[in-house]
């Protein structure tokens, strides 16, 4: 296997599976997986999922995490609003999303004993209707960041937050607050 001949430290054999198959499947398919990449790969085997639609309550209802090391959500703050199907409209909304997903992270890991746990991917889909511009999603990442620090996870990955010419132009407004974040003097 391609993970373990080049040592990569932690492998998810899909994420979201359950937007292509039905969470019943899903749940099936993580367990049945599981044992066949044990017997090729040693390193650490994450699950990598969405939250939504209670999707997560499906696949736990399978066993779908035990076993796992790492467990791992997709984070991308929304809320019904009375007039819009999805939307996130402020800095408020995207928190309580972030604290709920964080939330079920926690009680899943504490559940199956997984110590290993991280969102995989913060995001940003939309903001009053609109795709985001870098500098609302940068304080949206602030946000998303202060809150994840009040749980006990071993990470973030951050979706579209790079200066290069391309999804946020040449902004550097993440960057900027990453950097402010953790630098050190």
């Amino acid at each position: 296997m391609f993970a373990e001949e080049n040592n990569v430290e932690m492998f998810a054999p899909g994420i979201e599976m359950s937007l292509i198959l039905s969470g019943d499947e899903a749940g099936e398919w993580y367990r049945e997986i599981l044992p066949k990449i044990r017997e090729v790969y040693s390193g650490r085997v994450a699950i990598a999922e969405h939250p939504y639609v209670g999707m997560w309550e499906v696949l736990d209802s399978h066993g779908a995490f035990e076993g796992y090391d790492c467990i791992s959500m997709t984070v991308f703050p929304w809320k019904k609003y009375e007039d819009s199907p999805w939307d996130i409209r402020s800095l408020e909304d995207y928190r309580e999303d972030v604290k709920e997903r964080a939330e079920i992270i926690d009680y899943l890991a504490e559940k199956y004993g997984v110590e290993c746990r991280f969102v995989a991917t913060l995001g940003m889909d939309v903001w009053q209707g609109a795709w985001p511009n870098a500098t609302i999603r940068a304080e949206g990442y602030e946000a998303g960041l202060d809150v994840l620090r009040g749980y006990n996870l071993t990470g973030v990955f951050l979706f579209h937050w790079a200066s290069e010419p391309d999804h946020l132009g040449d902004s550097e407004e993440v960057e900027n607050m990453l950097s402010r974040r953790w630098t050190v003097e």
